[in-house]
């Protein structure tokens, strides 16, 4: 099909009606577009497909990175520096601007939260994704499937090949990783379906949902995005802008972050860290003890100060002081040598045991920060369970990431794909999903895929699935050409040759081998005892031998 390379190497002067002439199912050029542009849509093969309102070529959004809709080239972006080796991470409860800002600080400096963002980014989006077109009714579309593949894999691998310069366009995995972010920090994503001169789909574009401004609707039944970028606000009110939310309250406008319970615990643990620093150096590590002889000390006073009291006390003060420098700065190869005058010795605070207590506290922390983050304590590392308590752990753990952010990936995923597609004028919509997620390893899947294949491929016998539609979950893509349709041929069915009556060779419905728990095939004779004369065979009737 000349579908493929048209999209990624034609350049259309016009739209719509050029541009649709890559979607004839001949092999030649027709003569007329099968178009027709009204003021609300275009009518393709009979089919009212609406389309968006004209936007801006390149997008409608600027950069989420960008400090301004019109930036000075000339200038570079900063790196920034969280500089937490140095910064009191209390001190974030004060400096951050918003509870938003505060959840982004704390999952870079919140081993935690870090942990947990991690593992939902992991997790969240698996290796191996598919995309397929259907019809309205759900039936299978191969011609509008090969377009979104198409598509796909311009924004996945291939980027903008027309332009000479650098190409910033993303992968998908790149897109949905933001996107994954964004969800845990504020609770939704958004994206923008950025479409190119020709009005054909270019690139996806992230846009920081925090930048996200919602307005109300003139009719109040509706609301109206924006995108705030140094305080200027550009409409995103276009059928190429797609946002989603999780867990929306009904009653507010934005939604909340899902780690937002989890601040409380994270702080309360730092400010548990600050003080444990301070009992080891305080109270667990062992330290020097220096004491003085006072009339040995007096009668070392020179004579001429003895009389004057402040220079007694400033004496005493610079022997204490050099006496405190000395050992502090003393290395463990070194000698102390000293008079009798003074006496040395090292206090180690005796039996002294505080790691119940300490482990008591910790665990409360932990829980609090757990429960929070929506995670399990074998994800975070906090746990001390069996392996099995671990792997139970982890799959309800993967059940909340696939609701939490695999789905909602999938939703807008599928949203900006279908958009792309009907774009091209393809009446259908698009089902984008990331594979399912799985606990065991590839190795250990084998024998479930092989009996998931011999299922699908039943269906495919019965005829309750077409070829594509089972080509695509068992491999990913599409049937390739001069394959030969299998849809409810039955092939699947199988039964043994058997001797006939007659002498003839046959075709049994019946193995023989089990009836499976049904009634069909088995003999109606009932195994109980017949009843014989005493002695003699309870099922046979015939004497004992």
């Amino acid at each position: 099909m000349a579908l493929i390379p048209t999209l990624f190497r034609r350049k259309p002067t016009a739209y719509p009606e050029q541009r649709y002439h890559a979607l004839a199912p001949t092999k030649t050029a027709p003569v007329k577009s099968p178009i027709k542009t009204t003021g609300t849509g275009a009518n393709v093969q009979g089919l009212d497909v609406p389309l968006p309102k004209p936007g801006k070529a390149g997008g409608q959004s600027v950069l989420s990175i960008m400090t301004s809709a019109k930036p000075n080239v000339s200038s570079a972006f900063v790196v920034n520096d969280n500089s937490f080796a140095s910064t009191d991470l209390l001190s974030l409860r004060t400096s951050a601007a918003n509870t938003r800002a505060l959840i982004s600080s704390l999952i870079a400096a919140s081993p935690e939260f870090g942990a947990a963002a991690n593992a939902y980014a992991r997790l969240g989006i698996p290796a191996k994704y598919k995309a397929v077109a259907r019809n309205m009714d759900g039936t299978f579309n191969r011609q509008a499937t090969q377009l979104v593949q198409a598509i796909v894999t311009r924004f996945d691998v291939l980027g903008n090949q027309d332009s000479k310069s650098f190409d910033d366009t993303l992968s998908l995995r790149s897109v949905c990783e933001s996107l994954t972010r964004d969800i845990l920090v504020y609770g939704g994503c958004s994206l923008e379906l950025v479409l190119d001169k020709a009005r054909l789909p270019y690139k996806l574009q992230p846009i920081s949902f925090s930048q996200v401004q919602i307005y109300p609707g003139a009719d109040a039944k509706s609301v109206t995005p924006k995108q705030l970028v140094a305080g200027q606000y550009i409409d995103l009110d276009i059928a190429t802008f797609f946002m989603v939310t999780l867990d929306q309250d009904l009653l507010q406008a934005y939604p909340g972050s899902p780690l937002e319970p989890a601040i409380q615990g994270v702080m309360a643990s730092f400010e548990f860290m600050n003080d444990l620093r301070r009992i080891i150096k305080n109270a667990i590590h062992p330290r020097m003890e220096i004491v003085i002889d006072e009339v040995k000390f007096k009668n070392s006073i020179p004579p001429d100060i003895q009389n004057d009291s402040e220079k007694v006390i400033q004496f005493m003060n610079d022997t204490i002081a050099n006496l405190t420098s000395s050992i502090a700065d003393l290395t463990p190869e070194e000698a102390i040598v000293h008079f009798d005058s003074m006496g040395f010795s090292v206090v180690d605070h005796g039996n002294t045991n505080l790691a119940n207590e300490y482990q008591v506290i910790s665990g409360i922390f932990n829980s609090k920060m757990t429960t929070g983050t929506k995670s399990l304590p074998s994800v975070l590392g906090l746990g001390d369970v069996t392996s099995n308590i671990a792997s139970t752990e982890t799959l309800m753990f993967m059940k909340s990431v696939e609701g939490m952010v695999t789905f909602k990936l999938n939703e807008v995923m599928s949203c900006a794909l279908t958009q792309a597609v009907r774009l091209m004028g393809q009446d259908v919509y698009v089902k984008f999903e990331w594979d399912r997620l799985e606990l065991r390893p590839d190795a250990e899947q084998e024998s479930f895929r092989a009996q998931r294949q011999s299922r699908f491929l039943e269906l495919l016998s019965f005829g309750m699935m077409q070829d594509d539609d089972v080509c695509i979950e068992l491999t990913g893509q599409m049937t390739p050409d001069g394959y030969e349709p299998k849809a409810g041929t039955m092939f699947m069915l199988t039964y043994p040759q058997v001797q006939m009556q007659d002498g003839t060779t046959g075709t049994s419905t019946n193995d023989g081998t089990s009836n499976n728990g049904s009634a069909v095939n088995k003999s109606l004779k009932p195994q109980t005892p017949t009843g014989g004369a005493r002695g003699s065979n309870k099922k046979t009737g015939a004497p004992p031998k």
